[in-house]
């Protein structure tokens, strides 16, 4: 089935200010990886909408192209916390027929997380402290796989949107100048994922579901 496209002159005259009307469906079908060319044209609509009903949203490619660089050092840093510090937690924590579980796969992928506009807040906030809104995309090529007595289970096809909500407070006039930071989304983000082998747990001696 063909993805449902967006319009902008359908959007435009219902007036309509839900951001889910137009997300295609092609984002939010379970088990569908989006293409680079849905992706930008879903990113450059889901922009014109923004400034359409939120003018003081700025757009920030630059900061897409910070990210996509820097991302392979997001997914060496995540390999090394997941490794080092969640694995041997899970171990502990399981029962112990359970506790020989080990990450076999771990990758954020190639595709970074895209900025769709931040929206950085100049009034009713104080001066000692900064407040911004952060649209966030993903829709990636993620994998993760756990394994326990020959089995294997994990997680592809992630897909999250949400808008961050980003507070940096109190302001100081010392390095880094920052003394605080919240992150958290604004909403509970639209998150989607296929969960891979599942049928195998099942498999897994003296597991009962």
């Amino acid at each position: 089935m063909r993805s449902k496209r967006f319009n902008v002159e359908h959007y435009l005259n219902t007036g309509s200010s839900r951001m889910t009307y137009f997300l295609p469906h092609a984002y939010t079908r379970p088990g569908h990886q989006a293409s680079l060319v849905e992706l930008k044209t879903f990113y450059n609509v889901f922009y014109i909408a923004l400034q359409v009903f939120f003018p003081d949203v700025e757009r920030a490619e630059w900061l897409n192209k910070f990210v996509a660089q820097l991302w392979p050092y997001v997914n060496e840093m995540v390999i090394k916390i997941l490794k080092e510090t969640v694995e041997p937690k899970i171990q502990e924590s399981v029962p112990g027929m359970l506790k020989s579980i080990y990450f076999t796969e771990i990758s954020l992928g190639n595709r970074a997380p895209r900025i769709g506009g931040i929206k950085v807040y100049t009034e009713n906030v104080k001066r000692s402290e900064v407040i911004m809104d952060i649209d966030v995309i993903y829709s990636g090529d993620a994998d993760f796989e756990l394994s326990v007595k020959c089995v294997t289970v994990g997680i592809e096809d992630l897909q999250l949107r949400g808008t961050l909500r980003v507070i940096m407070s109190p302001l100081v006039p010392a390095s880094p100048l920052v003394a605080g930071l919240s992150v958290f989304f604004l909403d509970k983000p639209e998150l989607d994922f296929n969960l891979t082998n599942l049928l195998n747990v099942l498999d897994v001696p003296g597991l009962r579901l």
